[in-house]
This record gives structure tokens, C-alpha cells and sequence, in this order.
């Protein structure tokens, strides 16, 4: 019995899938809510102090992103009323960059 590798376009693919769940099951974690993820809001702050579960999360992401140094990262900000100097996207990318 002959046993045939699969084309890597193929394993690539189902690895990719794999690794966004990953990536999505560890963020869920503290980026479920803007509440869980930031604080700073109060007394005249910009609301992009990310909290101690979002800044852990971050550090999780960035070991699994570790594995592909090639890889492409996206990060969306959703732009809400809290987040009023829009400064959010920033502070959790390079929360993401001090982690690697």
C-alpha cells in the first residue's frame, strides 16, 4: 500500500484554520467586551489602557504568532464612543509587538 503525501496548498489551508480558531479561541478570552479588554476612561482618559487579561491574551496570540514570522496580522479596532481618540487599534498593536 502506497501512502501519498497531500499537496501543501492543501495542508496549509486546513493548518491556517486552525491556527485563526486558536487565535480567536485565546482572544475571546478579554477582547469578548470593550469593558473587559479597557479601562482609562474615567477623569478625562482616552479609554486605550488595555487591562491585565486583554494585555495576557496579547502575550498568548504573540507565541502562537511566533511559529510564523512570515505571516500576515490584521488588527481591527471597532470604532465606539469609549474609544474617543481612537487610539485602541494602536495600543493593542503594539501591546502585540512588545510581546513578540
Amino acid at each position: 500500500k502506497k501512502h501519498k503525501a497531500k499537496p501543501i496548498e492543501e495542508v496549509a489551508a486546513v493548518h491556517e484554520e486552525q491556527i485563526n480558531q486558536e487565535l480567536e479561541k485565546v482572544l475571546n478570552k478579554a477582547f469578548s467586551s470593550e469593558s473587559m479588554a479597557f479601562g482609562g476612561s474615567g477623569g478625562g482618559g482616552d479609554g486605550a489602557k488595555l487591562l491585565y487579561p486583554a494585555q495576557r491574551c496579547l502575550q498568548e496570540a504573540a507565541v502562537l504568532l511566533k511559529r510564523y514570522p512570515k505571516a500576515t496580522c490584521s488588527i481591527e479596532a471597532v470604532i465606539s464612543k469609549q474609544d474617543r481618540f481612537k487610539r485602541r487599534g494602536r495600543a493593542v498593536q503594539e501591546a502585540l509587538r512588545a510581546a513578540a
